[in-house]
């Protein structure tokens, strides 16, 4: 399915709540966040609700009044949109045989994808779920706010490994060009993302101990 299915969704319903699977990471938080921001310039009520807390390395995305950590969803909206996640399942708030009661849209870039949703735009070309967030806004006509860049430009550095890995392709620059025009640093965004946590580096010493070189 496309954007514009995505869009109509966006059009029918007011009141929407964002997830994403459990042990989030750059890509999942951001598009969510991103999205969120986008959802409330337009008018929508919507918030972004996970299973576990944002993680300390990306409490720097500006999630405030838009973010809940929840282990069940007690009041259905009217849709639900599930980011960066190829199955209903690892969100870990849907459990059991029944499907929820809110219309669910499916935004992933993932082929292990399983097509769960009413709408699943799905597009395994696509570097990260950020960049189909991104796509969106300008199928919204909406403008990026520093915010909301922030948040996609994270998403790509994550997904790419600061844009080194194989999927790190010349439209990848572009947008990334195109985000740093909203006031990112991406110096700020690659130290936040690799911060050596005391979780990190005590995880680190445990492999040091034990590292044999042959």
């Amino acid at each position: 399915m496309s954007v514009e299915k995505v869009i109509e969704a966006i059009d029918r319903y007011r009141t929407f709540i964002i997830t994403t699977h459990r042990n989030p990471e750059a890509d999942a938080i951001g598009s969510s966040l991103a999205l969120a921001h986008l959802l409330r310039q337009r008018g929508k009520d919507c918030t972004v609700v996970c299973y576990d807390p944002i993680p300390r390395i990306l409490q720097f995305l500006p999630h405030e009044n838009l973010f809940k950590q929840q282990t069940q969803i007690t009041q259905w909206p009217d849709a639900v949109f599930i980011l960066d996640c190829g199955d209903l399942g690892r969100t870990g708030l849907f459990e059991g045989p029944d499907r929820p009661p809110s219309f669910l849209i499916n935004v992933d870039h993932h082929v292990t994808n399983r097509q769960f949703g009413g709408i699943n735009w799905v597009d395994h070309g696509a570097t990260a779920t950020g960049e189909l967030i991104y796509r969106l806004s300008l199928a919204l006509g909406m403008t990026l706010t520093p915010d909301v860049a922030l948040c996609l430009y994270a998403t790509l550095a994550s997904e790419t490994g600061f844009f080194a890995y194989s999927n790190t392709k010349p439209e990848t620059f572009l947008l990334a060009a195109e985000l740093l025009k909203h006031r990112v640093d991406p110096w700020e965004v690659a130290q936040r993302l690799r911060e050596k946590t005391p979780e990190r580096l005590d995880l680190l010493s445990h492999v040091l101990r034990g590292l044999e070189v042959s």
